[in-house]
């Protein structure tokens, strides 16, 4: 372990084309954008860093690929809610918002906080719970589909495909 990320904890503000990376409340600020590429470059880094915990904040789904980098290389994070970091700025006194800012909060909060680590299921557990959301989305799609042939004109609804029926 790197002896200056004894206490260091991280924070990255996560964003559909970006991640705001900082060190600490006043260390190193980076950006890379969130995909393969700069997921992988952000990891690798973290690596050699060796922080404490890494602090990322739940944005509906954008930061799946990011967790899942930081869980495979083996570095300690912790998913938080906005709501939660958005009191904590407010009980703090910042209500200033760019991606940099909410990155170096993420951090201060991590510190101020401590949060649980996250721990992801196993993959077998991942995998099954994307089997059940797309069962979900395809029941959906049938559904409405029901519907709208019970909305078509009689004399195409022969020609239309119904489920169950050719």
């Amino acid at each position: 372990m790197n002896p200056s990320s004894i206490n260091l904890y991280v924070g990255i503000d996560v964003s559909k084309n970006m991640l705001d990376v900082a060190l600490g409340t006043d260390g190193e600020y980076w950006q890379a954008s969130n995909d393969r590429k700069g997921i992988q470059r952000t990891v690798s880094r973290l690596v050699d860093i060796q922080p404490v915990l890494v602090i990322v904040e739940s944005t509906g789904g954008l930061e799946k690929a990011l967790i899942t980098e930081l869980y495979k290389a083996g570095i300690s994070f912790a998913l938080v809610q906005p709501r939660r970091v958005r009191e904590f700025a407010r009980s703090i006194g910042l209500l200033a918002k760019t991606d940099k800012i909410d990155a170096r909060l993420l951090a201060r909060f991590g510190e101020a906080v401590k949060p649980p680590l996250t721990r992801l299921p196993s993959e077998a557990q991942q995998y099954l719970d994307a089997l059940m959301v797309r069962r979900r989305q395809l029941l959906d799609m049938l559904t409405i589909e029901n519907n709208h042939l019970s909305t078509t004109r009689l004399s195409l609804r022969a020609s239309c495909f119904r489920c169950g029926e050719r």
